[in-house]
């Protein structure tokens, strides 16, 4: 039987861990055709994050994509162009509360809503409206 001190330090080696890849992450921010800073594959981009020019946002974090989108309280997509605007902001500002919020949306319906502010077409918020229930 071999003695405990004729092992040497063999006995307490620990393996080296291996260093972790650094896992790329992308943000993405979209916003009105017009309030735009730039465009990406032709949808209207925002450079940095505005919580009242954006609408939509991608977060890629790796392999995988989470895509947000603009909701109300009721879980209805934010129309920024829309009758009553205005008037919303403005209530939201003297109540200092938002009753939207950004909510994690299918990639379907994401799609539509960003063809909804590329183009200003209500038929694509209808569209994506539908797709979510």
């Amino acid at each position: 039987m071999k003695d405990l001190n004729d092992l040497g330090d063999s006995l307490h080696e620990i393996r080296p861990t291996k260093p972790k890849p650094e896992v790329e992450h992308i943000n993405r921010f979209y916003t009105l055709f017009g309030q735009h800073d730039f465009l990406e594959n032709n949808l209207p981009c925002l450079a940095k994050f505005d919580d009242v020019k954006m609408f939509a946002y991608s977060v890629q974090h790796g392999n995988v994509i989470t895509y947000f989108c603009k909701v109300d309280k009721r879980g209805r997509l934010y129309n920024p162009i829309g009758m009553n605007t205005q008037n919303e902001i403005r209530r939201n500002k003297q109540q200092s509360k938002d009753n939207w919020q950004f909510r994690k949306q299918e990639k379907k319906v994401f799609n539509y809503y960003l063809q909804f502010l590329k183009t200003k077409n209500p038929a694509h918020l209808n569209v994506a409206q539908r797709e979510r229930v």
